[in-house]
């Protein structure tokens, strides 16, 4: 039986330590609005667009593929050969990826972003260099959780945060060289740091390739590669709806919002990687209580994210208003309504658990087309009737929609009684928090002798929130 409490001791470093390499957006936004025009903060919207849907094909599912087959084998010189072979395939993916977009690459973009100035001559050839290491920095930073070394974890984490953020500092404020300076920039900052590990890692084991691996990997995470399309298009949609219909000022204060909330997102994915491991220990082993176990980190995973969350949305006011240039400003209201879309994140991340575990991630695609549907449906009809804005809410329900299905599909296949999940008590929980954020964010809430009220509901949210996490905590240690 594993140790809750040294888990979650162990989850929270991972995810502080894993929050690091994407972290740093977050903390160059306030140097970047004042250096970038809101046209430039949209060029690098884009250009992590084009990054999201490379590195699908880049790592064609193997990424997700290595964690579940590491502790299939679990064996020291076994893993390494598996490490091994899951890095020279995704450098031998990219190899050849990168010849073909030298003759296709500036059609994709004209058809895709249809941007001037941004094509993949001027910028493309800079996003696939990080992109290919960023996908390696993936799968090693995996190896590193998934055997417990904390040292080596940490020192890439930190490593790779430092380097990234000082080259896109250096490429904006520095050498003055604006959007392109930040993409070229993290560019060498993930460059120096994988060519860095990689030379240590191949210099110890040399370059083991087994096709066996290979094959098990590429059969396991092939519907992946779907999936994943599907995924980060409803990911991206917003942005590539932003990017077509509005002026790309609008997408840079809009990704400004995107940021902001994204840091949910990034200490969400940063949660489920330091606990997933553990997660398929338990799911593994028939030890007694191990669904309680089980369940007792979902249920800690969704107050988490509801604290995150309100914390967010609190916490963004200030943040626009003193720390962030004035022509960002209107980012303001966006902020709620995509912070609020990773609690369905969250539950998404719960419920399709048992689906990576028992291989069948089949349905996956199929969850994410019908998504996508909807969430191109929600984007025609919310822009026409709430403009930008409606973009926003269409994320949210993009995100609700793949819960939603996601829970049809484990109750389908009775998964769900596998796990037996107990979320009933967090519930009313998010409830509270999504109720709080809609009225929040109405119109239905005047202001007060010019001070707005609609500003202080998220604090009351939070304290309120907080108090009833405290009593419900309290009962279940009385149980």
């Amino acid at each position: 039986m594993i140790n809750l409490n040294s888990l979650f001791r162990s989850a929270f470093v991972y995810t502080l330590l894993g929050f690091l390499p994407m972290a740093s957006a977050f903390v160059l936004t306030p140097i970047f609005t004042k250096y970038l025009s809101p046209e430039e903060y949209g060029v690098i919207a884009l250009s992590n667009v084009f990054q999201s849907f490379l590195s699908i094909f880049i790592a064609i599912g193997i990424d997700a593929a290595f964690t579940r087959f590491y502790f299939k084998y679990n064996k020291h010189i076994i893993t390494r050969a598996l490490l091994s072979t899951a890095l020279i395939c995704i450098l031998s993916f990219s190899a050849i990826l990168y010849v073909l977009f030298i003759f296709v690459g500036e059609y994709v973009f004209k058809i895709s972003f249809n941007v001037s100035g941004f094509t993949f001559n001027e910028f493309g050839q800079y996003i696939f260099i990080t992109t290919t290491f960023a996908c390696a920095y993936s799968i090693i930073s995996q190896y590193y959780r998934d055997t417990e070394n904390l040292k080596s974890f940490s020192w890439l984490a930190v490593i790779y945060f430092v380097l990234v953020t000082s080259g896109s500092y250096t490429g904006v404020v520095i050498m003055g060289l604006g959007a392109k300076g930040s993409v070229i920039g993290k560019m060498i900052g993930t460059f120096i740091t994988m060519i860095l590990y990689l030379f240590i890692f191949f210099s110890k084991t040399g370059f083991i390739f087994k096709k066996k691996y290979a094959i098990q990997m590429y059969i396991y995470g092939y519907p992946l590669v779907i999936y994943a399309l599907l995924a980060t298009t409803f990911d991206s949609m917003d942005k590539l709806f932003l990017s077509k219909y509005f002026k790309l000022s609008e997408l840079g204060q809009y990704n400004l919002a995107f940021v902001i909330a994204s840091t949910i997102g990034i200490i969400l994915n940063s949660m489920q990687a330091a606990t997933s491991p553990n997660i398929y220990k338990l799911l593994n082993s028939n030890e007694e209580n191990n669904h309680e176990q089980i369940n007792k980190i979902y249920r800690y995973t969704i107050i988490a994210t509801l604290f995150i969350i309100v914390s967010c949305i609190a916490l963004s006011y200030p943040l626009l208003n003193y720390y962030i240039n004035e022509r960002y400003q209107s980012a303001i209201i966006y902020v709620p309504f995509l912070s609020l879309a990773f609690l369905a994140r969250a539950y998404f991340m719960i419920y399709s658990n048992p689906l990576f575990f028992h291989g069948k991630t089949l349905y996956l695609p199929l969850i994410n087309g019908i998504s996508v549907v909807i969430g191109l449906a929600a984007n025609y009809i919310l822009i026409k009737q709430f403009g930008i804005i409606g973009v926003s809410i269409s994320v949210l329900v993009i995100k609700l929609s793949q819960a939603f299905l996601t829970f049809l599909v484990i109750k389908k296949t009775l998964l769900y009684n596998k796990i037996e999940y107990q979320l009933n008590q967090v519930h009313a929980l998010s409830f509270i928090v999504i109720f709080s954020v809609v009225i929040t964010n109405s119109d239905i809430i005047p202001d007060i002798n010019n001070v707005k009220i609609k500003y202080i509901v998220p604090v009351l949210t939070f304290l309120m929130f907080f108090l009833i996490s405290i009593i419900q905590n309290s009962k279940n240690k009385t149980q």
